[in-house]
């Protein structure tokens, strides 16, 4: 089975990056999900819950990141089993600036064995397509809470403003002192 796409998110892709690596958002994020922990700096486990006719039922889920360059794309594995069968595949991803928006543009192979794969192939990448469209719809108001909870940054500054500003503090403390 094979699935491509893409999508505009209401979100800068700086906010939208560190989402997909978080494992508390992921657990918003992923349909059915009910446990996500990282299990090595590139690798995820998922506990997910489905309930939809034909895959329902607890599946455990394994992620490992290939490759990635952030802000820009991200290449991945994964598989998940459970009692209806095995998804394994790999799939990427990149994320575009839009304006203040973000474009997604992802593709993935996976392979379905067990009962799974006597499915109609056209049902099995609607579920897919369902939940990958839930994931996406809810990534822009998580990241608008994300930077709601977040202390705003202060703005950067360079060796040379830094320098210039205690020269001017200097120069001011001089002034001062040559009025008295």
């Amino acid at each position: 089975m094979r699935i491509s796409g893409q999508a505009t998110l209401d979100a800068p892709r700086e906010s939208i990056w560190p989402l997909i690596f978080d494992p508390s958002s992921l657990l918003e994020l992923l349909p059915g999900c009910e446990d996500v922990k990282q299990t090595a700096p590139d690798e995820y486990e998922a506990r997910l819950n489905l309930r939809v006719p034909a895959v329902a039922g607890a599946y455990l889920a394994k992620v490992r990141v290939l490759d990635s360059q952030p802000l820009d794309w991200c290449r991945f594995e994964g598989e998940a089993s459970g009692p209806a069968g095995r998804i394994s595949g790999n799939a990427s991803f990149t994320l575009a600036a839009d304006g203040p928006a973000t474009r997604i543009d992802y593709a993935g192979d996976a392979a379905i064995s067990g009962p799974l794969a006597g499915m109609n192939p056209r049902f099995a990448e609607g579920i897919a397509r369902t939940f990958i469209s839930q994931g996406l719809a809810k990534l822009p108001a998580l990241a608008a809470a994300r930077a709601a909870e977040a202390p705003p940054a202060p703005p950067p500054q360079s060796r040379w403003a830094s320098l210039i500003t205690r020269i001017r503090a200097w120069f001011e403390r001089a002034r001062r002192g040559m009025r008295r």
